[in-house]
């Protein structure tokens, strides 16, 4: 019986270091959605940025072009499932705005009770 007994709790061990695991991957992924909402919201609120002459942007795999930035008209905002919208710069301001929100509620739902995350 006692045998029994380690071998559970070696299983119960297991398990909660699989949940830990999980929990760590999806709090990383939220992060890095944070930090993209953030970095393309500062963008779209750049006035420096609303008629840019050029700009070099990544493609992937280390290839950059050279692009013209224009915020004046509308922009592309994904909604899901590789689907895109058109709307102004300052709708997808107010979108990102709100996505940030949901994302960092999300965050702080992995923060143990009784201590905060922001």
């Amino acid at each position: 019986m006692a045998g029994e007994e380690q071998v559970d709790v070696a299983e119960q061990i297991q398990y909660i270091k699989g949940l830990i695991d999980t929990t760590e991957a999806q709090i990383q992924v939220l992060s890095r959605a944070l930090e993209d909402m953030i970095r393309a919201r500062s963008i779209l609120e750049d006035a420096s940025l609303r008629s840019s002459k050029s700009l070099r942007v990544s493609i992937g795999a280390g290839i950059y072009v050279d692009a013209k930035l224009n915020l004046e008209e509308k922009v592309m905002v994904p909604i899901g499932s590789d689907t895109y919208i058109q709307e102004s710069a300052e709708d997808a301001v107010k979108r990102l705005k709100s996505n940030e929100e949901e994302v960092k509620d999300s965050l702080g739902s992995f923060t143990p009770r009784g201590m905060s995350s922001r």
